[in-house]
């Protein structure tokens, strides 16, 4: 059975039932609209999409993002697509989001709302999708997480290939395995689990939030070691990668975008990633390591599996088109994704093979949902 372990020396631990940086109470306030609009991203990053589509010669788009925010229609289409997207405004996910959006409104000629849905690791959003009119204009982004949420969580209420079906998918991006340079010798996975195997403190690991796919890579490295790791669950990934550059945990699974400057600055060691990191190539990857993690991490839009076939298409081809243009791609790389067009075929495939994967490793490691 999987171990976790609760908060840090100097940190107040997380409940076991606090599953989110959403869900936690002390943030709460920070995701009511005007909250966001004083103290997030949100400003600067809707003056940055601005500048990417004028940088790159698109000055109407910056035309259509101030419109998509104030307007709630436009006059040609009457008509409103949504997309959800289950975490706060100002985040990654939420800038590509945004990115996409303003590309799809001036292709599909409509007004296109982002709706922000944070709480329950995406499964907040995910209801609210499942709920809506199946008439093609809700959809949702999201990232392979929402893939086992519901194995993790008690009651969210959907099932994500049952209830749901992909468009198309958005981007990449790259889970780490690393250390602290100070409290760890090993530079390989396999030195790591050396090292652990004789040192049980070591064994001990940070995560993002409990029930998250980071949680689950640590399970399967340890399980390759056989050794019981045990998670060490945070509200996000901030916090997390500061604990692991000050040595209060001596290893931590997450994005490896977030442990960047912490890895350059020599704080912390990337001793693996689930895919080959762009600004990092010499960065080994879990497989080359010896260990299969599964397929990698996607970020996609999904619909109700009742959408009509002709729309899902309709959307598939405007996000292919979205994704072509290079202001888009330049957002999605700035918010630390890698942009990948994945059709909505091969996205099934992706998602069944990860929802095969998680489900095993998640059964086995004796989690309980919380």
């Amino acid at each position: 059975m999987a171990s976790v372990a609760f908060g840090c020396p100097l940190r107040k631990p997380m409940s076991s039932t606090e599953t989110s940086l959403a869900s936690c109470p002390c943030n709460r306030s920070q995701h009511h609209p005007r909250q966001i609009m004083k103290t997030s991203r949100f400003p600067i990053l809707l003056r940055s999409i601005r500048a990417a589509w004028a940088k790159r010669g698109a000055p109407l788009a910056a035309a259509a993002l101030a419109a998509s925010v104030a307007s709630p229609s436009m006059a040609q289409y009457p008509e409103t697509i949504k997309l959800l997207v289950g975490y706060q405004a100002g985040g990654g996910a939420d800038t590509v989001a945004r990115a996409l959006a303003y590309s799809l409104q001036r292709k599909l000629k409509t007004t296109v709302i982002v709706l922000n849905k944070p709480g329950a690791a995406g499964a907040l959003a995910a209801q609210a999708l499942k709920l809506a009119p199946a008439d093609g204009t809700t959809f949702m982004l999201t990232s392979d997480q929402f893939l086992i949420t519901p194995m993790t969580l008690k009651a969210t209420g959907y099932d994500a290939m049952r209830d749901f079906q992909p468009v198309a998918g958005l981007s990449s991006f790259d889970m780490c395995f690393a250390v602290n340079t100070k409290l760890v010798a090993a530079r390989t996975l396999k030195e790591y689990l050396a090292e652990a195997a004789k040192d049980a403190r070591l064994t001990t690991y940070g995560v993002p939030a409990m029930g998250s796919l980071p949680h689950f890579y640590g399970y399967v490295i340890g399980k390759h070691g056989g050794l019981d790791f045990r998670a060490v669950p945070y509200k996000g990934g901030a916090p997390m990668v500061i604990d692991l550059a000050a040595g209060f945990v001596p290893a931590a699974v997450g994005p490896c975008r977030e442990m960047m400057e912490q890895y350059r600055a020599g704080k912390v060691r990337l001793l693996a990633a689930v895919q080959k990191v762009g600004w990092a190539p010499e960065v080994p990857t879990m497989a080359a390591s010896g260990i299969d993690v599964g397929p990698s991490n996607w970020q996609a839009v999904f619909a109700s599996s009742k959408v009509p076939a002709a729309q899902i298409e309709t959307m598939q081809n405007a996000i292919r088109d979205a994704l072509a243009e290079p202001a888009v791609r330049d957002l999605i790389t700035a918010a630390g994704f890698v942009p990948r067009y994945i059709p909505a075929k091969e996205l099934r495939g992706l998602a069944g093979e990860a929802t095969t994967f998680w489900s095993k490793q998640i059964r086995e490691s004796k989690y309980e949902p919380q």
